[in-house]
């Protein structure tokens, strides 16, 4: 696991794609636990914290989403931004969605296609309940 997957995960952590992000640190937490590694669980859940909250809009957001953390391009991965992104990268980060404060919950793929929103949720309700070892 730590020689195999646990690289792979860190590699995945960087592409730009939000529900990879979001599993590779599911991943490498679920790792971190099974090896009893505490610095790895506190690595893999400080990756999941700045990245979920840029996954999903709520109105507490304000005008716009949150940025997401900083991000490797990737090509082939989808649209890619960082915390220094403009209104109209969002936009296009969020696969066209423009409109913003209308509803709570809109995840960033919701214009993409439903079954990416699908695997960000399982990805974003996945990663919490591996808390129970190290807290």
């Amino acid at each position: 696991m730590k020689d195999h997957h646990l690289p792979r995960q860190a590699r995945d952590n960087r592409k730009g794609v939000d529900e990879t992000r979001d599993r590779s640190a599911q991943a490498a937490a679920g790792i971190a636990v099974f090896t009893e590694n505490a610095t790895l669980w506190n690595t893999s859940i400080n990756r999941w914290r700045l990245q979920a909250p840029a996954y999903v809009y709520i109105k507490a957001d304000g005008p716009t989403p949150k940025r997401p953390p900083l991000q490797r391009y990737l090509a082939h991965t989808g649209p890619v931004c960082d915390p220094s992104c403009t209104d109209k990268a969002m936009n296009n980060y969020w696969h066209g969605q423009s409109v913003w404060g209308v509803r709570d919950g809109l995840c960033q793929e919701t214009c993409r296609d439903l079954g990416h929103v699908q695997l960000g949720a399982e990805a974003e309700n996945g990663t919490p309940p591996f808390w129970v070892p190290f807290s």
